[in-house]
């Protein structure tokens, strides 16, 4: 029962994203700012569950398990999709056009994979800085959500996929910054870890389906 659960959770990274993608198709979300949410999930679909098939199985020409570029590209994925969300939020945390943060943040990924890390290994640069700037624009967009007395008791889609970004960003921002560092020392240690990602990227999924969901209406009267 134990290695099942084992088995359920080393998927997960696949099937985690398949909760909120058919909420957003039973549902119909038509929320323009959520659409690169959408797309993201879609990406990550795609590119875990060959990460997770590449490690599982060994397919030929990837018999030696090395799935790391799939990571990276995942992260860079998740970096620039999740930052043309807050675009479409029209949120600016450093007061300059998001356009400029898209091309600075290009450009340092360019330069990390040029001259610093293969693109082949898992960039713990590339994650720390994904996870980072990611943060920044959460805590940023929930810092003026409370300044500009915006939060209310209304059902805000926006305000739960920040918080899932920000959940997720938080608690793996040392598991990224020290991933590289783990995996030489103490390669156990480092894959014992990496389940606590696993289990806030499902977190993370079960936010976004709530925001597609929208707000639960209990209609029910009371009788005396």
């Amino acid at each position: 029962m134990i290695q099942f659960f084992v088995q359920i959770i080393d998927w997960s990274e696949a099937w985690a994203t398949l909760i909120p993608l058919s909420v957003f198709a039973i549902k119909k979300t038509k929320k323009k700012f959520s659409n690169p949410v959408f797309i993201y999930l879609c990406v990550a679909l795609l590119l875990n569950t060959f990460a997770d098939i590449i490690w599982k199985f060994r397919p030929y020409p990837f018999s030696n398990g090395d799935n790391n570029f799939l990571y990276n590209i995942h992260s860079i994925c998740r970096l620039f999709l999740l930052l043309l969300f807050f675009t479409g939020l029209h949120f600016k945390p450093f007061k300059i056009k998001n356009g400029f943060i898209l091309l600075f943040a290009a450009m340092l990924i360019l330069i990390n994979f040029i001259f610093f890390q293969s693109f082949k290994k898992f960039s713990s640069n590339l994650f720390t800085f994904e996870s980072l700037l990611l943060l920044i624009y959460s805590l940023g967009y929930l810092v003026l959500l409370i300044n500009t007395d915006k939060i209310s008791t209304d059902f805000n889609p926006s305000l739960f996929i920040v918080t899932g970004i920000a959940v997720y960003e938080a608690v793996n921002f040392f598991i990224f910054l020290f991933h590289d560092a783990l995996t030489k020392q103490n390669p156990d240690f480092s894959a014992a870890i990496w389940k606590v990602h696993d289990y806030v990227f499902i977190v993370l999924c079960l936010f976004f389906t709530k925001a597609f969901y929208g707000e639960k209406k209990l209609n029910f009267q009371l009788s005396l």
